[in-house]
């Protein structure tokens, strides 16, 4: 379902999404966990519009179950700019997109609604990866979501 919503922003674009087989003890709820990938994903084709044969990688740190990761082999951001990207209002490139500059900052706010953390690591030239943890399946969706549920694995 939430790759099926992005298919339509890679018209035009060379971009590829790889989406890890399994993505272990995804936990959060669906409605959170689909908004923090498509942001992070839609994030990574905005921000990299000019560089060829993209690619964005979506999957988990090896033996550990909550812990995820978007990467993209793009062009990278500055470690100066590493805690401000995720401030409302950012945005490194104005010319990009037209987007607010809310989209890090809701990733933010949504993973620490749970008790959750996101980080970024990268560094010019070399692509980004953005990480975020979620806590246990019972901790993730109490009271966030009257109609939450917890999801395991994938998910298209």
């Amino acid at each position: 379902m939430l790759f099926r919503s992005i298919e339509s922003l890679l018209d035009g674009s060379s971009a590829k999404i790889r989406l890890a087989e399994d993505l272990g003890g995804l936990t959060a709820c669906k409605p959170r966990a689909s908004h923090i990938f498509r942001n992070l994903i839609v994030n990574a084709i905005v921000h990299n519009q000019g560089v060829r044969d993209l690619e964005i990688e979506v999957g988990r740190l090896e033996n550990a179950d909550a812990i995820f990761y978007v990467r993209d082999n793009g062009e990278g951001i500055s470690s100066g700019n590493h805690l401000q990207i995720f401030e409302p209002f950012s945005r490194l490139k104005m010319d990009l997109g037209d987007g607010l500059g809310l989209g890090l900052t809701l990733v933010r706010s949504l993973v620490a609604q749970v008790g959750g953390r996101v980080w970024v690591e990268s560094e010019i030239g070399c692509g980004a990866t953005f990480w975020f943890s979620l806590p246990a399946p019972h901790q993730a969706c109490a009271g966030v979501f009257e109609d939450a549920t917890p999801i395991s694995g994938n998910l298209q």
